[in-house]
Formats: C-alpha cells, sequence, structure tokens
C-alpha cells in the first residue's frame, strides 16, 4: 500500500465509522430505547400503581376502625353497647353518640319510611342523608372481601367524595348495624375497590368490621341489574343481609352488578383481603375472565389485566438489564486496576 493510498483507505473507514455512529452514538440510541421501554411500562402498570397507593391510604383507617369494633364487641358481651366510654377516641365516642340515631333510621327503612333509593352511579348519592348522624365524612366500617382482594374503609352515603376514598353505604339502605331485617347496600366504584367482584362465588365470605362489632356475611347470589331495579336490594324480612352494587360490564355504566350476602348465624369471625395480587389468582382459578362479554363487547378488564402483566415483565426486564449494565462497568473497572507488577489485571 502506498503512502497516498493509506490516508485514503483511512480517511473511508472513518466517513463509514461516522456514518454508522460511533460507540457514544450507539450507546445513546440504546440508552434512549430503554427509557421508552421503561416509560410505556410504567403506563400499563399505572393502574396497579394507583391501586396499591389507595390501599396504602385506606390501611390506618381500617386499622383504627377494627381497634373500635373490637371495643364495640367487648362492650356488647358486657352489656355496655351504645354507652359512652370514658377515655374512649373520639371515632369510638362518635359512634356510640350516633347509634340512637342510625338505629331509629334502620326502624325507619324497614317501615318504607327512609330516604329514596339513589343509584350512586346515575342519580347521585343523596350527600347529606346521614349528616344527622354525625359521622359524615368518617369511616364507619371496613370492608373485607378475600375473594375479590377487598380491604376498603366505608363511609355514610354514597356521595361521590366519599366514593373517591372507599366505599359507601346507599342512602335509603340499611346502616350496617348488624341487626335482623335490614339489607346493608355497599357500593364501590369497579375500577377501585369492587374491580374483581365477578371473582365471588357463593359461599365466599365477606367481613363487615363496624364500629358496633363485625359482622361476618356468606355470599348467596349474584345478578345483573338496572339501575332502576330498587326492588332487588329491598329489606327481606327477618334476615340480616349486605349487598354490594357496582357499575358492570367493567368500564360502563349501563347496569349494575350486585352481590348478595347473609350474616353468618353465631360468631364472627374477621378477615382481611388478601390483595389484588391475590384476587387476579383467584379470577385465573375460578376462570371468569372472558375475553367476550355476554353481549358480545370485549372483555376490557381482561385486557387490563393482561397488560398489567406485559408492563410488569417490561420493568422486571429493564431492571434486570440495568443490574446486566452495572455489573459489566464494575467488571470493567476492576480490570484497569494495576495488579501488584504494575500492569492492569
Amino acid at each position: 500500500m502506498s503512502d497516498v493510498d493509506g490516508p485514503r483507505h483511512a480517511g473511508k473507514r472513518a466517513r463509514t465509522q461516522a456514518g454508522r455512529g460511533g460507540p457514544g452514538r450507539r450507546a445513546s440510541a440504546r440508552l434512549l430505547g430503554w427509557l421508552l421501554l421503561l416509560v410505556g411500562a410504567l403506563l400499563l402498570i399505572s393502574p396497579d400503581l394507583a391501586r396499591m397507593s389507595r390501599e396504602a391510604d385506606a390501611a390506618g383507617q381500617a386499622e383504627a376502625v377494627r381497634q373500635v369494633a373490637r371495643a364495640a364487641s367487648g362492650s356488647a358481651s358486657s352489656g355496655q353497647e351504645g354507652s359512652s366510654v370514658p377515655g374512649a377516641s373520639p371515632l369510638a365516642q362518635a359512634a356510640a353518640d350516633a347509634l340512637p340515631w342510625l338505629r331509629s333510621y334502620n326502624e325507619r327503612v324497614r317501615e318504607g319510611e327512609g330516604p329514596a333509593i339513589n343509584d350512586p352511579f346515575g342519580f347521585g348519592g343523596s350527600e347529606g342523608s346521614f349528616d344527622a348522624s354525625g359521622l359524615a365524612g368518617l369511616p364507619v366500617a371496613t370492608l373485607s372481601v378475600p375473594a375479590m382482594g377487598c380491604e376498603a374503609p366505608v363511609y355514610l352515603g354514597s356521595s361521590e367524595t366519599n366514593l373517591s376514598h372507599g366505599a359507601a353505604v346507599v342512602a335509603g339502605t340499611s346502616a350496617p348495624l348488624g341487626e335482623d331485617s335490614s339489607n346493608c347496600v355497599i357500593a364501590a366504584h369497579r375500577g377501585m375497590y369492587f374491580r374483581w367482584i365477578e371473582n365471588m362465588a357463593v359461599g365466599d365470605e365477606a367481613t363487615l368490621s363496624t364500629l358496633w362489632g363485625t359482622f361476618t356475611y356468606r355470599m348467596v347470589s349474584a345478578e345483573v341489574i338496572y339501575p332502576s331495579d330498587i326492588g332487588r336490594v329491598a329489606v327481606v324480612e327477618g334476615k340480616d343481609l349486605l349487598t354490594l352494587s357496582t357499575c358492570h360490564p367493567y368500564g360502563h355504566n349501563q347496569k349494575r352488578y350486585i352481590v348478595v350476602c347473609q350474616r353468618v348465624a353465631g360468631p364472627s369471625a374477621e378477615t382481611a383481603g388478601r390483595g389484588s395480587g391475590a384476587a387476579l389468582v383467584t379470577a385465573v382459578e375460578r376462570g371468569v375472565r372472558s375475553p367476550v362479554l355476554d353481549d358480545g363487547g370485549v372483555n376490557t378488564l381482561l385486557l387490563e389485566d393482561a397488560g398489567s402483566i406485559v408492563g410488569w415483565l417490561l420493568v422486571l426486564a429493564v431492571c434486570l438489564r440495568l443490574i446486566w449494565g452495572v455489573a459489566l462497568v464494575v467488571r470493567r473497572r476492576i480490570a484497569r486496576v494495576p495488579s501488584r507488577h504494575g500492569g492492569p489485571t
């Protein structure tokens, strides 16, 4: 090769390398690709992150209600139910003060003289119906349903404010006092605490830890109704019922999915919801995730669950790639450390 050809070939190699991009440019492109992949994964799992945040916020309220419920159960067994207790927490004292009014309210509901039953997802929730109880804006119970991973604080009155923080007792239905001839209808948004309500099967239990005691109910039926079918949530003579209600199908507002539970006789056993992850496992085990709905529509909930799984797998892949990259950097730096003989290792 002549002296003239040498620079010519060197220049050609330089131009080829520049056209393809140098090491720094390729590294930047790879980094951008991984960042875009991570952003996409975070978008897919954003509903899960929101649920985890809500569950964390609700945990403190749930435990506060349970403490009052345990104290209330002890007071009932000692014949002091509804009485003022010296040194009681403000929540416990408010519950004791509200009990006479709530019993009177339940009696009016039994007699058909209570407030109108308004659908909370359509016509509004009669926000002021429970103001006279003195418990407005305060959690009065914790609803635990292991089959659908539910652990929700419960408020009186299904206003949008209450439904944004947890589940809520629908105005015009019974207050959660564990009385015969009552039907306490508890509503929650489908995208929040009642997301996996279709997981529930006959025999599954729901525990209501209220400020006045803890009561366990067992599912007896489920059906899809129209918002105007208020007769489906009426009081049944001699029975203590708990009815869970939410929108149906997932992502739509045309109908309501209700689960009717009846109180279990004898001592109640306090249980806790197992969390969203366990609810998804239950859904797979019971095969309640058909890709096509009864009306021929696409099951949006199934698509969201599938997207969530893909999102978490992508997050795992990005984390593993990050760990691998850090390991390579550490390895290279170790290789450059001079040995005892003065050269690199």
